[in-house]
């Protein structure tokens, strides 16, 4: 317990200070930008937190009050990444099983270099929201929908709540973000983070076609971190989610600089009638399909 105390008095002070790298932002917020900066694909790599698969409980959180300045980006130290997990030592190996060819072995198509540091700051990202989270229970305006700010890109957290967060709920939460474009299609272009005691549910009247932010500028994604997202289409219309290329205006086909996916980390996706593609990049915990 004493344990326990320190590092919430320690996670407190530290968001006090100028220049932290996670900042809380509540939502909705008067920041002005056009889109939330996604993460930065130059970055260094970050250390990651080999226990983040094991799918600790979260507590809620929450926002309300006054909106503290968001916090500079902040780039994350220069740590080597973490060795890979033992089911995933063999990623190392440049050649890879193209399934949905002849299940030849072929060349990577990526860079395993850059995209196994990319995957590190993910892991570094995604700690520093648990360690948010974690001291939810001390702070009321970590009771509600919050946006932390996340070295160079923004995360919106969803925290425990009985009634589902659905598509309407997103418009509300990120007008700026999370927008419905000229063709009928919802453009996303931040982070989600849908935890513990939480359920996010995408589904629509009539077809429903999702596009995650994936680009030079980054890629953004939707992780279950003890929560659960549904995502439900019909026979006759199912629901597309796919990588947005928005300086091309077509789904990414690049994974070097990584790509939007969708992630489950002791939480659940449940998925009916839906089809993905061009998410994911490397292997893992962030791949994805073609």
């Amino acid at each position: 317990m004493i344990a326990r105390r320190v590092l919430v008095a320690a996670a407190v002070a530290a968001l006090a200070l100028a220049g932290t790298a996670a900042a809380a932002v509540p939502v909705p917020q008067a920041v002005a930008y056009t889109a939330a900066p996604a993460p930065d694909a130059g970055a260094e790599p970050a250390a990651a937190d080999p226990e983040d698969e094991a799918g600790r409980e979260e507590p809620a959180g929450d926002a309300g009050g006054a909106a503290p300045p968001a916090a500079p980006p902040v780039q994350p130290p220069a740590v080597p990444p973490p060795a890979a997990p033992e089911d995933e030592q063999a990623e190392d190996s440049p050649a890879v099983v193209d399934e949905e060819l002849d299940g030849a072995r072929r060349p990577y198509p990526g860079s395993p270099e850059e995209e196994a540091a990319l995957v590190a700051d993910e892991d570094h990202r995604l700690n520093e929201v648990r360690m948010m989270s974690s001291v939810a229970g001390t702070s009321e305006q970590l009771r509600r929908p919050y946006r932390l700010v996340t070295g160079s890109s923004y995360t919106l957290v969803l925290p425990s709540r009985s009634a589902a967060y659905s598509i309407t709920d997103l418009l509300d939460l990120a007008p700026q973000t999370f927008v419905r474009q000229a063709d009928g299609t919802f453009l996303l272009s931040e982070h989600i983070v849908v935890q513990q005691g939480a359920t996010l549910q995408l589904n629509a009247p009539g077809k429903l076609e999702l596009r995650l932010a994936s680009d030079a500028d980054g890629f953004v994604s939707i992780v279950s971190y003890g929560g659960r997202v549904e995502i439900t289409g019909t026979a006759g219309a199912p629901v597309l989610v796919t990588s947005w290329d928005r300086q091309a205006n077509t789904p990414d086909v690049h994974t070097q600089d990584g790509r939007a996916y969708i992630r489950a980390i002791g939480g659940q996706v449940g998925m009916s009638h839906v089809h993905l593609t061009n998410l994911g990049f490397w292997s893992g915990r962030t791949g994805g399909c073609r």
